[in-house]
């Protein structure tokens, strides 16, 4: 039986290679390296993302970088397929053009077509549709491998860092009153709960006695938590004290808004087609990098996803730099297969000289989000949500939020 040998050209995109090794199992890996990938240390991140997925092609006898010294030289890269070639006669050859440049990806569909190799490409609008360029058409020798949001990672050199606090499982808990709070009419400024000064404690500091959680709320908010909301105080020792815990001041503070969407996504993620959800994930190239975070990750049509949420006023933010924020931390990789959504209960979103359209976004809202192609999410949106009577109403929300990219 001849030895299946993979050609791979690298480049800045490494997700069509690690689908296409995923698919193939070649039994030996050759990596067409230029320089610059070469100090990019893309064989390496690719080659840690295939372990990630449990397969490992590390070593000498199983993976081989050749080196392309000039990437726009036809002939330097038939050269080195050259040198592939007498490492592994009678091989049953395979070629993902998809990467390098275009003389290297020119020069190995030449080669590999003179060898009746299998040479194919991905497309960005079909990854994971493996296109046959030999006449065969579309191939696909097995389902495409959904890859994991930290293989899509670590693909491009970055990982996930370890977190002690199990966020999962606070959304659970606390998505009853996620959806009372996301359902009130006009929303409560919940962060000046925490108070400051003197004679305004934290609520989570000072201590109050039984029956005395409303009033205070009104003392400092003119208004009251949304029914059910009282119940998230707790009883403390003998004195019959109620006050609130960490995690519970972190939910009112505006953690209730990932929360309420981590857990309608993951009711509904099977008919959305995403996978591999994620709740407040801090991400970075390294153990001492830790400037990067998601509320919300997950993939999509082998896209990494990333949602920010944002809740209160945000009077801070008044020219929304959370958004440029958001894209900044996703575009860092260049990766081609992103998207982003930015979720707010803020009004301030709504642009108050539309008269025409009360819902109209502010105009540098909806500037931000087609440059970005980011997806803005409405207040009255999240209303809506959860309100849904049903599942099936929840679902055609969802959908019309997170639709697949094109659609």
């Amino acid at each position: 039986m001849r030895q299946k040998v993979l050609i791979c050209l690298l480049s800045d995109q490494p997700i069509p290679n690690l689908l296409s090794i995923h698919a193939i199992r070649p039994d030996f890996l050759c990596l067409l390296v230029t320089e610059r990938m070469r100090k990019a240390k893309a064989a390496k991140h690719l080659l840690k993302a295939l372990e990630e997925g449990d397969l490992y092609y590390a070593g000498p006898t199983k993976v081989f970088e050749e080196p392309i010294p000039e990437p726009d030289s036809i002939e330097a890269t038939r050269a080195a397929l050259t040198s592939v070639e007498e490492k592994f006669r009678g091989a049953e050859w395979h070629i993902n053009v998809t990467g390098g440049t275009k003389p290297m990806a020119f020069a190995a569909f030449e080669w590999g077509r003179e060898k009746q190799a299998h040479v194919f490409y991905y497309e960005v609008s079909k990854p994971g549709l493996m296109r046959d360029l030999c006449g065969a058409g579309n191939h696909s020798p097995s389902p495409a491998r959904k890859l994991s949001c930290l293989e899509f990672l670590k693909a491009y050199g970055h990982d996930i860092k370890p977190s002690s606090a199990n966020h999962a499982e606070l959304a659970e808990w606390f998505f009853p009153w996620a959806k009372a709070l996301a359902r009130e009419p006009q929303h409560i400024n919940l962060r000046a709960l925490t108070g400051s000064g003197e004679n305004n404690e934290p609520l989570f500091r000072s201590g109050l006695l039984k029956g005395a959680f409303e009033e205070e709320v009104k003392r400092r908010q003119g208004a009251k938590l949304p029914d059910g909301l009282g119940s998230l105080v707790k009883l403390e020792g003998t004195r019959r004290r109620y006050i609130l815990d960490k995690p519970t001041l972190v939910f009112l503070q505006g953690a209730w808004l990932e929360y309420l969407l981590y857990c309608l996504l993951k009711k509904h993620q099977g008919n959305l087609g995403i996978w591999d959800l994620r709740l407040k994930t801090a991400f970075g190239t390294d153990a001492n990098d830790q400037g990067n975070e998601l509320d919300l990750m997950f993939m999509m049509n082998y896209a990494l996803c990333g949602v920010e949420c944002k809740t209160g006023t945000m009077s801070s933010d008044k020219s929304f730099d959370a958004m440029l924020k958001l894209e900044a931390v996703m575009a860092q990789w260049r990766a081609l297969l992103r998207r982003t959504w930015f979720v707010t209960s803020s009004d301030t979103v709504y642009d108050p000289d539309s008269e025409t359209k009360p819902r109209a976004l502010r105009p540098v809202v909806e500037r931000r989000s087609r440059v970005y192609g980011c997806r803005v999410v409405a207040p009255h949106e999240i209303k809506a949500l959860a309100a849904a009577q049903d599942d099936s109403k929840e679902l055609e929300l969802l959908q019309e939020i997170f639709a697949p990219a094109g659609n």
